[in-house]
Formats: C-alpha cells, sequence, structure tokens
C-alpha cells in the first residue's frame, strides 16, 4: 500500500474514532427509525421515506465499508510480496 493510501485509511479511522462521528451515526439511526410505513399517506412521501433510507443506509454502513476496503488492499499488498 503507498503512503497516500495509508493517509486516506488513516484519516477515515481518525474520523470514526471521534466522539463527532458515533453521536451522528446515533442520529442517523434515529432518524431511520422516525419511518413507520402506518406514517406514509401516499406514493410521494413512500418515495421520499425510500430515498431518505437509502441514504441513511450509505452513511451507516460507510465505516464497515472503509473498513472492508482496507483489508482488501492489505490482503492483495500482502499477495504480492
Amino acid at each position: 500500500m503507498t503512503q497516500d493510501e495509508q493517509k486516506y485509511f488513516d484519516n477515515f479511522f481518525d474520523l470514526f474514532n471521534t466522539e463527532g462521528w458515533k453521536q451522528f451515526q446515533e442520529e442517523l439511526k434515529a432518524r431511520g427509525e422516525y419511518h413507520n410505513i402506518s406514517r406514509i399517506k401516499n406514493t410521494e412521501e413512500l418515495y421520499f421515506a425510500k430515498g431518505e433510507l437509502s441514504v441513511l443506509d450509505l452513511v451507516l454502513n460507510f465505516e464497515p465499508y472503509i473498513r472492508q476496503a482496507l483489508d482488501n488492499a492489505q490482503n492483495e499488498g500482502s499477495e504480492a510480496n
């Protein structure tokens, strides 16, 4: 792995280890729990909720995605040796 790649991952892990990131994740989880199918009145609200939940899912799964990317990069590096 190059120094630039390592810095890329280090920056994210610095972010993930902050209290602010943890707080942000909790807020997103709470926002996701707000959506209740019984509250949706029409297709417009349904599509809005679907889109918002999709974005929430993307952000909530960002940390595991980055961790997996690091594992993949490290495995590729160890296979090259």
